[in-house]
């Protein structure tokens, strides 16, 4: 790679207030600090065989060869240019949060354990650092003569002179809150929501919607929710409907990575610049807190943050806005110019990690005699625990998805998250649709069963129509496919045998029972924000780059994958998290708060909503993809096409691009004709005319993708994007200016995501009448999730949720006060997880049903994990005829009710 100077770092970093952030990935290659890039090793080289998969993920090698990768693999040797000395830190974090924290025995405490710096909350704000951002305290840690806010709050950076003294003082680490100090026993404070939302849809008799969130919010005022609420409550009373309740509860449960949080931090006082090695989901994210928390600070100044990414070895949620790279700032910043290493073990994971929230909802469901759905009140409570992290939006995204894809004339949701002294919860998979659909399924089930109608047969009558509109008022996009689910779970032997099954396996000692859920779920975040890059280099390879990171949803097998689409063969190199590779697009994000705004701001050639968004909400199948494809079709007409021109002597007509009169595959650009032009020959005949040899854009989905026309040579290109830089031939790239601009009216942002995907899944248990315990023996999943990008990625999501929505249905649970691992000291020992015995894995099978003509891939990894806990409900409630409400289900309650 081309050595690149720090003035020129600086100007291809991404700016933010005063600081600049460049964020590169890593893969097993070394960091050239000096340059601020990584080595040729952050390019996977990838290939397929013509028209065929690939057969292995990228970093499959990597894993099981034991190379470096993830962030808890790397040292300070590790790593090109970085200082020798490396220093290793703990955070110390409080098991208490009923008394006054008056601080430590600092000196004892540095000289019992060989300690060589403690920082504390009251030198954060010595220093006058602060948060701003709503995922964290504005007082990170305590402070003295004051109360932790929750169990695990930080208290405390200790950092030690090598990593000897750390080794040698380790055995005494679980000991050091014995040089706490706490005072007088303390009221938690009142603190207000994270956040809460109200939904209200009201359809009349002739089938006329007149009122929607989406129709009416803000200006409806509470007046008019009032009222619609009474007409709800009128109807109710006066109908003969059958009319269910419930109140359903989930637990927390934690994320459990494979590879705990950890990571390397330096400050280097000549340049001004942070330099963070970790895993993790939103690097750009990150360097932008950091920057928020120091701006005001005593500290020397950040001029400009790198962020080098790591494989983050799972997350789903987990690690998306994490508090960890603050305290690897922290510890840079407190001593320059040496490296700083904090690595969480297993215990410190549990007891600082974000968690899922827990819930209670309260739910209503009326149905005529005919089956048809016909009101549905909910009442969602979600613990969001210390910090607002993402709580925020989980309420709002649980109650947009209470409805599940079933079309309600009648619709009241109320949602809450709340604040607590429990550990942070955060964005884990689902955000906040696992709770609500949870109790929906496990209450249309109960629904079947009083009716006499079978569970499937139910849901099928009930489903939003193809172009209805979602419980927000948006209209769908496209269909949801839960119909092509249901059918065919309706026709699996795993159903269709069900009675027979029963009779067959239930016996003295075991009961047998199966169960049915199915969860439709948006994916996306409405005001999506995508980054793609795409080079054609001299010997034919294609260089791909992307904004987002692999969390562990194979983004980047995919990815490469996709360009076939368009250029009939995958991407040779892919980079992940290059957000700062785009700088040459001169983009202007600034986010409107009305439509004036937002049509002032466009008028500005270069504005953007958003730069990007974080590798979250199931993106990377239909948002990143798009971006991989109006790269290359840029590509394709202004760059490959034009050195097909030259190369095949084309005039006239015959010149004009027209995908038409060729196709591509691996050997390159095959003509009408049938000559071939091997992609190695086009690209240096782009490069020998100086047509377009590289091509950048971004693009934004909110309702609908935003489009905009560029004046490219003398054609007027419009295309699904809103900004677009270009590179001729060996030159640099430079912006192309929009000449118009159609974007999502600003109204659109309170619509939500209108993408949905479906999963239909079928269950059998066995249970244990001796002891109540439950286990899954069998399961069917049906999933409809468009064409797959790479069937084997969707599979194994398909399997991993499954043993997660396990996890959650039976085993998995965290207190929340005395005696969970907000107190420290918990493991594997004390939180159990699914192991092979527990997932039915001889039996368990996974289809991807059939995709329409014309379909679009689908964000699936969220929708597959939603049904799993009802579905076990069900299948419980099948084999004993009761109904349990709360997770986790526990034998010991199984065991009582069947005495």
């Amino acid at each position: 790679m081309k050595s690149v100077s720090r003035r020129d770092f600086l100007k291809t970093s991404v700016y933010v207030g005063s600081g600049a952030i460049l964020v590169r990935y890593l893969n097993g290659g070394d960091v050239n600090a000096e340059e601020g890039l990584v080595n040729e090793n952050d390019f996977w080289t990838v290939s397929a065989q013509p028209g065929a998969q690939f057969r292995q993920r990228y970093e499959g090698p990597q894993k099981v060869t034991g190379q470096k990768i993830y962030g808890i693999d790397y040292r300070a040797r590790d790593l090109v240019g970085w200082p020798e000395i490396e220093r290793r830190a703990i955070i110390l974090r409080s098991p208490s949060v009923d008394k006054t924290f008056l601080g430590f025995q600092k000196e004892l405490l540095l000289k019992s354990v060989g300690a060589s710096r403690i920082i504390t909350g009251d030198d954060l704000a010595v220093w006058g650092c602060k948060a701003s951002a709503p995922f964290l305290m504005p007082e990170f840690y305590v402070r003295s003569n004051s109360a932790p806010i929750y169990y695990g709050q930080p208290l405390a950076l200790v950092a030690f002179s090598s990593v000897d003294d750390f080794l040698a003082a380790k055995d005494q680490i679980p000991n050091l809150n014995t040089y706490f100090n706490f005072g007088n026993d303390v009221m938690p404070p009142d603190r207000a929501s994270y956040g809460r939302t109200r939904l209200l849809r009201y359809v009349n008799q002739n089938g006329q919607e007149e009122t929607t969130f989406f129709k009416d919010h803000p200006s409806a005022g509470e007046s008019k929710s009032s009222s619609y609420i009474k007409k709800i409550e009128q109807d109710l009373d006066e109908s003969k409907w059958h009319v269910l309740n419930g109140h359903y509860a989930t637990q927390s449960v934690d994320p459990m990575f494979m590879e705990p949080e950890g990571g390397l931090s330096w400050y280097d006082t000549q340049s001004g610049t942070l330099t963070l090695t970790l895993s993790t989901q939103s690097p750009h994210g990150d360097a932008i807190a950091i920057l928020d928390f120091f701006k005001d600070a005593t500290t020397p100044r950040i001029k400009s943050v790198i962020v080098n990414c790591c494989y983050p070895g799972g997350g789903f949620g987990g690690r998306d806005t994490s508090d960890f790279p603050l305290h690897l700032a922290i510890a840079a910043l407190a001593e320059p110019d040496v490296s700083h290493r904090i690595v969480h073990t297993r215990e410190d994971q549990f007891q600082a990690g974000l968690k899922r929230h827990v819930s209670n909802i309260d739910l209503t469901l009326a149905l005529d005699a005919r089956g048809k759905f016909q009101m549905i009140h909910s009442d969602i409570k979600l613990n969001g625990g210390g910090q607002n992290n993402y709580s925020f939006a989980i309420q709002r995204v649980s109650a947009r998805n209470a409805d599940n894809g079933y079309d309600f004339p009648r619709s009241w949701v109320d949602s809450i998250a709340y604040p607590s002294s429990a550990i942070p919860a955060g964005s884990m998979r689902g955000f906040g649709s696992l709770q609500s659909q949870f109790a929906l399924e496990c209450l249309v089930d109960e629904a079947a069963t009083k009716l006499d109608i079978d569970p499937i047969t139910l849901r099928e009558r009930n489903l939003i129509s193809a172009n209805g509109d979602l419980l927000s008022g948006a209209r769908l996009a496209v269909p949801t496919g839960a119909n092509k689910v249901l059918a065919a779970a309706k026709a699996s032997a795993l159903w269709v045998e069900r009675n027979r099954l029963k009779s067959k396996k239930t016996s003295a000692s075991t009961l047998y029972g199966t169960g049915f859920a199915l969860s439709v779920k948006a994916f996306g975040a409405s005001g999506d924000a995508v980054l793609t890059g795409l080079m054609l280099g001299k010997d034919g390879t294609l260089t791909l780059s992307v904004n987002g990171v692999d969390m562990g949803n194979g983004c980047a097998t995919t990815l490469p994958l996709v360009l076939a689409e368009v250029l009939g063969r995958p991407a040779d190199r892919v980079r992940m998290g290059a957000i700062s590779d785009f700088n040459s697009m001169e983009l202007e994000d600034r986010r409107a708060s009305t439509e004036a705004e937002q049509i002032a701001f466009s008028k500005n050639p270069y504005w953007v909503d958003t730069l990007a968004t974080s590798q979250a909400a199931s993106l990377s199948a239909y948002h990143y993809r798009h971006g991989v494809l109006e790269a290359g079709k840029v590509l394709l007409e202004f760059g490959i096409w034009p050195a097909a021109v030259f190369l095949l002597s084309l005039q006239g007509s015959d010149s004009i691009f027209d995908n038409r009169k060729f196709t591509l595959d691996q050997r390159g650009l095959i003509y009408k004709d049938g000559r071939i032009v091997p992609f190695e020959r086009l690209s240096q005949a782009a490069y020998q005319l100086g047509a377009v040899t590289g091509t950048q854009i971004h693009g934004f989905y909110r309702e609908h993708w935003a489009q905009a026309e560029f004046s490219i040579g003398n054609s007027l290109y419009r295309s699904e994007i809103d900004a677009l830089a270009l590179r001729y031939g060996e030159n640099r790239f430079s912006a192309i200016p929009r000449k118009s601009l159609d974007f999502p009216e600003w109204s659109t942002t309170l619509s939500g995501a209108n993408r949905l995907a479906s999963y239909a899944l079928i269950i059998a248990v066995e249970i244990d009448k001796a002891t109540g315990n439950v286990l899954v023996v069998d399961a069917e999943g049906y999933l409809d999730c468009g064409p797959p990008i790479q069937a084997q990625i969707v599979e194994g999501q398909m399997e991993g949720a499954f043993a997660m929505g396990i996890g959650q249905a039976l085993i998995e649970d965290i207190p929340l006060a005395e005696g969970g691992p907000g107190q420290g000291g918990w493991n594997l020992h004390l939180y159990h997880v699914p192991l092979a015995r527990h997932c039915a894995n001889s039996r368990a099978r996974f289809h991807i049903v059939q995709a329409g003509e014309g379909e679009e891939p689908k964000g699936m990894a969220e929708v597959v994990l939603n049904p799993v806990p009802a579905a076990i409900v069900n299948a419980v409630a099948d084999a004993t005829s009761v109904r349990f409400k709360s997770l986790p289900l526990r034998a010991q309650d199984i065991k009582g009710a069947l005495s």
